[in-house]
């Protein structure tokens, strides 16, 4: 007998489990009612319903999957979220076989449709003894939500995977990693996120929505040496003698005043000065020319450090 066919009127019930949820960024997932007492079959985006008699193959995603669970994630701000959600789910015993889990979205339109599967990712999983029953899990997927409004969604599963095979998603979620260089794209060549990352630079170029959120790598630990600005980047992390070197090769090294140490740094090394014995570095005269920072005409410079103070109190 066919499968679909051979679903009596107890497996083909929405099951409503009880689960609590994490989440990132502001938007918020509602908690959705067992209502089943009224016998109504409609589905709306505030309730879903756990039936004893058959549910509606037209109200059903896929009769492939026994079980179900319904969210919905809620957008309270005036524009549109398009972002990461983590939901952590709990099942009962012998429901959620691994890998037959799907999630699609409901009713977005207002025409009581389905989406196709959207990319999900589990994570945090934990299993029934030595089994590929899933007890709990935290599934992240992008949420796509319009301005103060709410999102419907189904977490569908089963108790095997016979005929349910891999999920194939239509993503538009690309990456690439080369020669220390992350690029991550949403979207047609990013036009909702682009987020590029370099070693030793952190965080070089940032796209929402095709608006560039920052230039001359404004998310970066540090200026790229290629920028004309740059006068003067000093590292400070050689760890190799009593000197430091100028990184922009504008100037040359700078020399230790009254002996600061050498210490571990969360990179590499840095430099431990005691301001008590008026510890630092010196560079000497420089940037003082005519057109340069520190020249008796200019108003206009910016002086950047990274530092860890272990006492406030004798700083001036």
């Amino acid at each position: 007998m066919n499968k679909r066919k051979s679903y009596n009127r107890k497996q083909l019930i929405a099951l409503f489990l009880c689960f609590s949820f994490a989440f990132m960024s502001f938007l918020s997932i509602i908690s959705i009612n067992d209502n089943h007492e009224d016998g109504d079959s409609t589905i709306s985006t505030s309730d879903v319903y756990q039936y004893g008699s058959e549910y509606a193959v037209s109200k059903w995603w896929d009769t492939r999957f026994r079980f179900r669970i319904g969210f919905e994630v809620e957008n309270p701000f005036s524009y549109d979220r398009y972002e990461p959600v983590d939901v952590y789910f709990t099942f009962q015993d012998e429901e959620h076989y691994e890998g037959s889990a799907r999630l699609v979205g409901f009713n977005a339109s207002g025409n009581e449709e389905w989406s196709d599967p959207i990319p999900i990712q589990f994570w945090n999983v934990s299993y029934y003894g030595a089994t590929s029953f899933i007890q709990s899990a935290t599934i992240k997927f992008i949420a796509n939500v319009s301005q103060n409004s709410n999102s419907t969604y189904f977490l569908y599963f089963n108790e095997n995977d016979d005929d349910i095979g891999s999920p194939s998603y239509s993503t538009d979620f690309t990456s690439t990693l080369a020669a220390g260089k992350l690029t991550v794209t949403v979207g047609n060549l990013g036009e909702k996120y682009k987020a590029v990352l370099e070693e030793g630079k952190g965080v070089t170029d940032f796209v929402k929505d095709t608006v560039n959120f920052h230039t001359d790598d404004s998310f970066s630990p540090e200026k790229q040496l290629t920028l004309s600005e740059l006068s003067l980047l000093a590292h400070m992390d050689e760890n190799t003698s009593i000197s430091v070197s100028d990184s922009s090769g504008n100037w040359g090294d700078g020399s230790f005043v009254n002996n600061p140490t050498w210490t571990d740094g969360i990179v590499k090394s840095g430099l431990e000065f005691e301001s008590s014995n008026s510890e630092g570095v010196t560079f000497g005269a420089i940037m003082e020319g005519p057109g340069q920072p520190f020249s008796d005409t200019s108003t206009q410079f910016t002086v950047t450090a990274w530092i860890y103070p272990n006492d406030i109190s004798n700083t001036a």
